[in-house]
């Protein structure tokens, strides 16, 4: 593994577990559901199940490395439940 792939990968568990705790959170509000798209450089966070997202690029709402998305999953978390009050 190169030094770019360790990386990349350690920000995954993180990453899912932030996709993960936004689903559950939108489940009640939202059909949509985020998932996690990993490419050969970089993420990509999609608002499709990862079989329709994998395949159409506009359903990608975020792409970068492991940090990135997990500072843009921050954001994204934060506006979302600053509206649900």
């Amino acid at each position: 593994m190169h030094g770019t792939d360790i990386a990349k990968n350690s920000y995954l568990p993180v990453i899912s577990a932030q996709i993960q705790c936004i689903n559950e959170l939108a489940s009640d509000s939202r059909q949509e559901k985020l998932s996690l798209l990993s490419r050969e450089n970089h993420y990509c966070i999609a608002k499709a199940a990862p079989e329709i997202a994998a395949n159409d690029d506009s359903m990608v709402l975020f792409q970068g490395k492991g940090r990135a998305c997990h500072l843009f999953l921050n954001g994204y978390m934060a506006s979302f439940l600053t509206t649900q009050g």
